[in-house]
């Protein structure tokens, strides 16, 4: 359901869905082949979400704007049935999402430029994490994150053949709350313990909260579009251990990888194939081949000492061929 009034100058909409989801879970691996255990019961879950949203045009080229939105969605399957098993999770229920935007544009024939401000707070989020060393499962339940931060993009038409582009975001994402684990052994899925990880304030891991980059877009002749992309990535932190959380006294971050930058180049070529219209493609990824830390996991030391992680690719290339028919 949507309704939007519109004029030259001021503009308003409203919009919302609802949406039921079911679950059931076959299991002809952990379960007899003969009993009823190998099927479960089935699980639904409703959700919906309302947005809303304005835009006032300050002059022909000015413009403010705001969005709200409200979302109630329904978990993942495997936080409905936890484990690897047909046991239903007794705490599942719908993730809510609160999220608010504030922003401004300016539009011209050579420049455009825009600027928001965001708002989002994630609360009953489910989460899991596998450590293959202690041959463990953890399930966070009703972890709360709140993310706020600010974005923009500056580009410029040069002219017909080459248009430059700039952007970045600076982001803050934490989590509000403690929450309990849950401790699952790997190999027989027994539940080894409930404990309190103390996750306060602590910054969200495994996405990179400060992001700056570049781009140039240049025509060489009709047929051939050629560009770069330049980016730079910081305030990236390394997943932890919860159960190396359960300390009052330990608020410190987690490891912060360092920080790092690549450059991407690609060609994208039109051409006439048998009468049909084609394309085709090649990119190239991390063009200086720069050496860099892409993920890890802190293990207690909230230093280099105690990262475990894995390098980010190097140069790689990447083709591909459209045809139209």
């Amino acid at each position: 359901m949507e309704t939007e009034n519109s004029n030259d100058i001021f503009s308003a909409f409203l919009a919302g869905s609802a949406s039921n989801t079911w679950y059931k879970r076959i299991d002809y691996m952990s379960y007899l082949p003969e009993t009823d255990e190998k099927v479960s019961d089935w699980e639904s879950q409703f959700g919906y979400n309302v947005k809303t949203g304005v835009n006032y045009n300050l002059t022909n080229r000015h413009n403010v704007f705001f969005n709200a939105g409200y979302y109630a969605r329904a978990p993942f399957f495997d936080f409905v049935f936890i484990n690897y098993t047909n046991e239903v999770n007794p705490d599942y229920t719908t993730e809510k999402i609160t999220g608010l935007e504030l922003g401004y544009g300016y539009q011209s024939r050579k420049v455009s430029f825009d600027l928001n401000g965001y708002y989002t707070l994630w609360s009953d989020r489910w989460n899991d994490t596998y450590y293959p060393a202690a041959g463990r499962t953890i399930y966070f339940k009703g972890l709360e994150e709140l993310h706020t931060g600010i974005d923009a993009e500056l580009s410029f038409n040069i002219s017909e053949s080459l248009k430059l582009e700039t952007f970045g975001s600076l982001g803050n994402w934490h989590y509000t709350n403690d929450v309990e684990v849950d401790v699952y052994d790997e190999a027989d899925q027994t539940l080894l313990g409930t404990y309190q990880a103390y996750t306060k304030d602590l910054k969200v891991p495994d996405a990179p909260q400060t992001t700056f980059g570049a781009s140039a877009d240049f025509q060489l002749f009709n047929p051939l579009n050629i560009g770069l992309t330049y980016k730079f990535y910081d305030q990236l932190y390394a997943n932890f251990d919860p159960l190396s959380r359960t300390d009052t006294e330990d608020d410190e971050q987690s490891y912060m990888l360092p920080s790092y930058d690549v450059v991407d180049a690609r060609a994208t070529l039109n051409f006439d194939f048998f009468g049909v219209d084609a394309q085709a493609n090649a990119i190239v990824h991390n063009l200086f081949n720069n050496e860099y830390i892409a993920e890890g996991d802190d293990l207690g030391g909230h230093d280099k000492d105690s990262f475990v992680g894995m390098w980010g690719w190097k140069r790689n290339f990447y083709f591909s061929l459209r045809v139209n028919f």
